[in-house]
């Protein structure tokens, strides 16, 4: 039914008003019918807000199940029926109610329309809000009755578990992608957000940390917290443990390592464990080093050594950082946290471009500038990455920021697009000792890098002195720059004919200057490196067995005295191997030779890279026996050794210099071992020469043992420890590392 319109305008009406009525303006009729309009309007559509509502709701709660459909049509004629009523019943309340509401209107007096008007209004709202929630009344009871007659109780549970499970897997689906995110963290950038992990109920914890900072410094408290808050397993009251589960949980490849000697088994005070365990972050990812300087973190990309273009490319690269050595002693900074110790300083390419010499850097052609052009018909080219001007450049090796290991490729015509399949941090080194700089050039270059701008102190370390202050990152980084830019620095002239070297392959292989293609050989014989493979033409790394031999109890090691090494200082006993032997033959044999003692049932432990300058310390550990006699004056080497029980060790690494070294007896190390004091006197020239004996004070340990960052302190401590033994020893531990 349409509405009904008085016979009277709006515009005629208004018009009738006095001028004293006219403060109270009338309502307009026509607004009041575009209430009714649209009344109308909302009932009609309600039909089709009921089509799709039970069309969504059947679809997913229903399943798509064939057999319902008959059924949720009838409802629907149900509902579209009910939508008939409701509109009849709009139409009798205009027919009874608002049409003679119109006529009054029409045939009063101008003053009684406005309030007529404001009546109406009123009414018509009253009467709104009755029919809207008659209809909100309906609709629920209809829904409500549908999913009785229609949805069994045990389809609506199913459809609830498939509810809570689509709520687990979002905040799975979330965890993972923060855990992927958090494993790209690093600790360059300890204010960095720590992406969020949501616990089961899909809240946050209170505890949680907002940074790898604040992840670093929980305490025990915040620790065990988290652990219980987010139900993980194995909570204990240790905070190192349950930090280390924590970050494992969190997805961030950060481990705290116990490097020093720590258990109750040998009866350590708790004093005492808190003050001998040194705490290191670990960057490793997953894997935890054993020793330090191992575990390379780099990937050493070495089928892309002997690409010019691509080490012209990766060496001008913002992102690429430089380790500097001189003389071997490498550049370092104050620690930000404690002055007394240094670590590494990594400077860009801009930094070092004043000891780079003229571009480009790889790929020197004859003259100064040009760059060399590759035949790819001549295999094992001399002109490979050839560098023969200034001094070698060693290329490390990329740390790779994602978990997609860069794979070999031979096409490299273009280096630009080659670098864009890498996405890390290119890392370079070298020796500025070969520029004879003087000090004052040399400090004036390093002034002017960024590090320097920004107030840190640059200064040259003694190398085994920086040793305590490195984290493993760093240490393996170190470990394989150090003894790179050795080999590079020491092998000067070819041992073949010995003519100059020159370097090639990024600082990885040397050649002989015969065999560049411009070099005059006239009335020389051909040098022998001109054909086959030569051990010399790359960098060489010298094993050691590093070896502690065990008494039949098990409670009891052999430790010597070395004649290079400060006095009071007992460690392993080591020596070189020897061509035409085993690992457990070189141990036999310098057992022997050093302390006259016979071993059997010779154990490998583990391995370390030692940078001093370039050896691979292998440990092991024997069985002797104890009651026979003791000889060091075989070769000379050793000025004592003796066996010590477990109670004396222990003593020595309580004590708070007991595993310790200063500056200056690291500097005489360097000095015995290196040759860097040649005035010194040969200990094998004069076997009868004994080393002075230091000042002793009342304080001081009965004797010293190595550090734990060596490989010989690290097999003294696993034994101490209880974690090595024998099958029939005191321990009651077998051992844990297997044969070679």
């Amino acid at each position: 039914m349409e509405p009904m319109t008085p016979t009277t305008s709006p515009t005629t009406t208004s018009s009738t008003f006095t001028s004293s009525e006219t403060l109270v303006e009338p309502l307009d009729i026509l607004s009041t019918r575009e209430l009714l309009g649209s009344m109308q309007a909302a009932s009609r559509s309600l039909g089709d807000i009921f089509d799709d509502l039970q069309s969504q709701t059947m679809h997913v709660a229903l399943l798509d199940e064939a057999e319902l459909a008959p059924e949720i049509c009838k409802l629907r004629r149900q509902m579209k029926a009910q939508d008939q009523i409701h509109l009849e019943g709009v139409a009798e309340i205009r027919r009874e109610f608002i049409n003679p509401i119109f006529q009054s209107i029409e045939t009063a007096r101008p003053a009684l329309r406005i309030k007529y008007f404001l009546l109406f209004d009123d009414v018509y709202l009253t009467a709104q809000e009755e029919i809207d929630r008659e209809i909100d009344a309906l609709v629920q009871e209809q829904v409500a009755e549908c999913l009785k007659m229609l949805i069994p109780q045990d389809l609506q549970d199913e459809v609830a578990v498939q509810k809570r499970e689509l709520e687990d897997l979002r905040v799975q689906l979330h965890n993972s992608e923060s855990r992927r995110a958090n494993a790209a963290l690093r600790s360059s950038k300890p204010d960095d957000p720590l992406r969020v992990i949501y616990m089961a109920n899909g809240e946050v914890s209170e505890h949680y940390p907002k940074s790898l900072k604040d992840l670093f410094n929980l305490d025990a408290d915040r620790c065990k917290a988290l652990m219980l808050d987010y139900e993980l397993p194995d909570v204990s009251d240790a905070r190192d443990r349950n930090l280390n589960l924590f970050m494992q949980f969190c997805g961030v490849t950060y481990q705290m390592v116990r490097t020093g000697s720590a258990t109750r088994r040998v009866g350590m005070e708790p004093a005492a464990v808190r003050t001998s365990v040194l705490s290191k972050l670990l960057t490793m990812g997953e894997q935890t080093p054993v020793n330090m300087f191992s575990g390379s973190p780099l990937n050493r990309l070495s089928w892309l050594r002997s690409s010019h273009p691509f080490l012209n490319t990766v060496i001008a690269l913002p992102a690429t950082r430089w380790l500097l050595f001189n003389s071997g002693q490498p550049l370092v900074v104050a620690h930000p946290d404690a002055a007394s110790k240094q670590i590494l300083a990594y400077l860009s390419t801009n930094d070092v471009k004043p000891f780079l010499g003229s571009e480009p850097s790889f790929g020197q052609g004859r003259q100064e500038g040009q760059l060399v052009v590759e035949s790819k018909d001549i295999p094992h080219s001399p002109t490979e990455a050839i560098r023969h001007r200034n001094s070698p450049v060693v290329f490390l090796g990329l740390q790779e920021h994602s978990k997609v290991n860069a794979l070999p490729s031979s096409d490299f015509a273009d280096p630009e697009a080659a670098i864009a399949n890498l996405d890390g941090t290119p890392y370079f080194s070298m020796d500025v000792a070969e520029l004879d700089l003087s000090p004052e050039r040399l400090k004036e270059i390093l002034d002017t890098t960024s590090l320097a701008q920004n107030g840190q102190i640059l200064s040259w370390s003694e190398p085994r002195v920086l040793m305590t202050g490195l984290d493993y990152f760093s240490g393996a980084v170190f470990a394989e720059a150090r003894s790179l830019v050795d080999w590079n620095l020491r092998n000067k002239f070819c041992p073949g004919c010995g003519a100059r070297t020159y370097s090639m392959w990024g600082g990885w292989k040397i050649s002989c200057s015969s065999m560049l293609p411009w070099a005059n050989n006239a009335d020389r014989k051909p040098c022998p490196t001109t054909k086959g493979l030569h051990n010399f033409t790359h960098p060489r790394t010298d094993p050691v067995v590093i070896m502690i031999a065990i008494d039949e109890t098990g409670d009891k090691i052999l430790l010597g005295r070395g004649r290079k090494f400060p006095g009071k200082f007992y460690s392993a006993l080591a020596g070189f191997i020897e061509p035409g032997e085993t690992f457990e033959d070189a141990v036999a044999r310098e057992m022997w030779e050093e302390a006259g003692v016979t071993v059997w049932d010779v154990r490998y432990h583990s391995g370390q890279p030692w940078p001093y300058p370039a050896n691979l310390m292998v440990g092991f550990y024997a069985r002797a026996d104890s009651s026979q006699p003791i000889r060091v004056d075989l070769d000379n080497e050793l000025v004592d050794a003796r066996w010590y029980t477990r109670e004396e060790i222990i003593s020595v690494l309580h004590h708070p210099i007991g595993g310790k070294f200063g500056s200056a007896e690291y500097k005489k190390m360097a000095e015995s071992t290196e040759g860097r004091n040649n005035q010194q006197e040969s200990p094998h020239l004069n076997p009868t020469y004994q080393p002075k004996a230091p000042e002793s004070k009342s304080d001081d340990p009965p004797f010293r043992l190595p550090p734990v960052t060596a490989i010989a302190g690290l097999l003294i401590r696993d034994w101490v420890e209880g974690k090595i033994g024998f099958s029939n020893d005191n321990s009651g531990k077998s051992f844990q590392k297997g044969n070679l």
